[in-house]
């Protein structure tokens, strides 16, 4: 009797333990995710400065090319490389702070259930000011990729009232480019503000 009481309460540990061992194993995946994410944002931010950087240096290009005979106006190259670099843009804040955002806000919801169900677990991703600081780090990132828009639109609005010089329609040039600019930070603010991913994390934590 003794012998199978004892054999019992092994099994118990050993199956306690391996539950343990297995809560650990989550939490650290968890908790290597939000690495990954935050390291692929690193990247897209890299990708966003690597792309104004190009596109400049191809300004600069179609600048020094006036003195050859093109058949188009180096002017119209400048608006269509500003426009193409604004879409670049626009998908890297995409993925930057719609789908990648989210994936970190995934990951800390289920790194709190983990540090909720199991106290001895590191508090990581439990702290009182994490999802202040999360939100706040998120609309620094807006303002950057708004800044953005307004360096690669204020060229274009000067391409085009320099290429409109001569006509009578030149005053459209810069309120159509402010125009795009204003549309386009109201769109991005709005969007970033309404797919917030860590106020249900704030109302969780609050539980």
């Amino acid at each position: 009797m003794k012998k199978m009481e004892a054999s019992a309460s092994n099994s118990s540990t050993d199956q306690t333990f391996e539950d343990l061992l297995i809560a650990y194993e989550s939490y650290a995946q968890i908790i290597d995710r939000l690495q990954h994410f935050n390291q692929i944002q690193t990247t897209y931010r890299t990708y966003a400065f690597s792309w104004m950087i190009a596109t400049f240096i191809g300004v600069g290009y179609s600048l020094s090319s006036q003195e050859i005979n093109l058949p188009f106006n180096p002017l119209i190259v400048v608006m269509l490389l500003c426009l193409a670099s604004a879409s670049g843009i626009f998908l890297i804040w995409y993925m930057d702070l719609m789908m990648c955002e989210r994936k970190i806000a995934t990951a800390l919801f289920e790194g709190q259930v983990c540090e909720q169900k199991y106290p001895w677990l590191p508090k990581i991703t439990e702290s009182s000011n994490i999802f202040h600081s999360l939100w706040g780090y998120v609309n620094l990132k807006c303002v950057l990729y708004i800044g953005f828009f307004a360096i690669i639109f204020g060229a274009f609005g000067a391409a085009f009232s320099i290429y409109l010089k001569f006509s009578r329609f030149f005053i459209l040039a810069p309120i159509i480019s402010l125009f795009i600019f204003c549309f386009l930070s109201f769109f991005i603010i709005k969007s970033t503000k309404d797919a917030n991913p860590y106020e249900q994390l704030k109302k969780m934590h609050r539980r």
